[in-house]
């Protein structure tokens, strides 16, 4: 196969590295607007099969140019591209995947995932596919959500927990994401919309706080509801069985909740600019200047990612009620696998994909999130990449 990837910072680097090892790509583009970069990432790989390119996102000349001729398309880049890039893949003739949606637009400016769904027709016709959401969430919890989907008679509740990049805090730094830090801020601090009765409803972020006891040593951690990708197609690609209740809860670390906090109260996530004497700036651009580069805090962070979907249905006439999730320790994966364990988690996915799409083990088309392909082949592939899935019962005894 012959790839390009869009943006090569600690996740799209990451796959880089891991696709360049594999035996089913012939030729790997790494593509981003910092040259450097990908050019100090290409020598790391040191694979004849890997090239560099300089590209601006938002320039369709530039696009067109690193698509062209390839077999799948991978978005590394911001949720703010997602169109852009889907369209010069569309007219290149090339699959394509992404990490995260974006939206609300009315709100945030970038797409909404429903615009990117509403493309599917187009992609069906020229008999390609574009997956959207296929990091660690969105991704494994959609093909979690559609495991438990396939094996229950009824699925009446998804409840996504997570304990995840978002949640540590790395020594020496005030607030340090180990993800897109835009995107954590975007997720936060935008109108919060859940699906509970069946019907959707709009809360404000950082509400709902409870407390959920979460595996592997976490414990009881307060969760708050934010915004996120699986509220939204959940309820459409999951809809034969009941579903009537979909939210996203996430523990922060009481550092990180104080700084959003003060983010949302002085207005610190405003992308118009404000005039500051002679310049003019906006407050999340500076904000974003000042926090460190998640591909930077590798062997930094301490502790685990944990995130996974509280499931609530029956089977065979009795109730099921359990937790399946993925874990991993960042100490870890930085000596395994050079990142951190919330970056491999969120990488790994799109190497199992470019995988399947290879040997021709996926044949649909369209546009589709994680939890409308066939689960089974992906769970197949994660125990021999290190991807732990677990699930306990919370299914109270008799």
């Amino acid at each position: 196969m012959n790839v390009t990837i869009l943006g090569v910072g600690a996740v799209g680097g990451t796959v880089a590295r891991f696709l360049a090892k594999s035996n089913y790509v012939d030729s790997l583009l790494l593509a981003d607007i910092n040259e450097a970069r990908a050019i100090e990432l290409k020598s790391k790989i040191k694979s004849g099969a890997v090239c560099v390119k300089k590209v601006d996102a938002s320039d369709r000349e530039s696009l067109a140019e690193v698509v062209k001729g390839k077999d799948l398309i991978i978005n590394a880049t911001v949720a703010d591209y997602n169109l852009e890039i889907m369209d010069a893949a569309l007219n290149a003739g090339s699959n394509y995947m992404d990490f995260v949606g974006g939206g609300p637009r009315e709100i945030l400016g970038t797409p909404d995932i429903k615009e990117q769904l509403a493309l599917s027709g187009k992609w069906i016709a020229r008999g390609l596919l574009a997956v959207i959401g296929l990091g660690v969430s969105p991704g494994i919890m959609g093909l979690i959500a559609r495991k438990a989907y396939d094996d229950v008679d009824e699925l009446n509740e998804l409840h996504i927990k997570c304990y995840g990049g978002g949640s540590v805090v790395v020594e020496g730094y005030g607030f340090s994401p180990l993800f897109n830090p835009a995107t954590l801020i975007d997720e936060c601090l935008c109108p919060v919309k859940i699906y509970r009765n069946g019907r959707y409803e709009h809360l404000e972020p950082l509400s709902g706080e409870e407390t959920f006891n979460f595996p592997e040593e976490l414990g009881p951690l307060k969760t708050w509801y934010i915004h996120h990708d699986e509220i939204e197609t959940f309820p459409h690609f999951l809809n034969k069985k009941g579903l009537r209740t979909v939210d996203f809860k996430y523990a922060l670390h009481p550092q990180v909740y104080k700084v959003l906090e003060v983010f949302k109260l002085l207005g610190l996530n405003r992308r118009d600019e404000v005039k500051v004497k002679v310049a003019k700036v906006a407050p999340r651009d500076l904000v974003l200047a000042l926090i460190p580069d998640p591909s930077d805090l590798a062997g930094k962070a301490k502790g685990i990612t944990c995130i996974g979907a509280e499931v609530v249905g029956s089977k065979n006439n009795r109730k099921v009620h359990f937790f399946e999730y993925t874990q991993m320790d960042h100490q870890e994966a930085a000596k395994k696998f050079g990142c951190t364990g919330t970056t491999y988690l969120t990488a790994m996915p799109a190497v199992i994909y470019t995988g399947l799409l290879a040997r021709r083990k996926i044949v649909q088309k369209g546009v589709v999130p994680s939890e409308a392909l066939d689960p089974k082949p992906f769970f197949e592939a994660f125990p021999s990449v290190g991807i732990p899935i677990k699930r306990i019962s919370l299914t109270k005894p008799n």
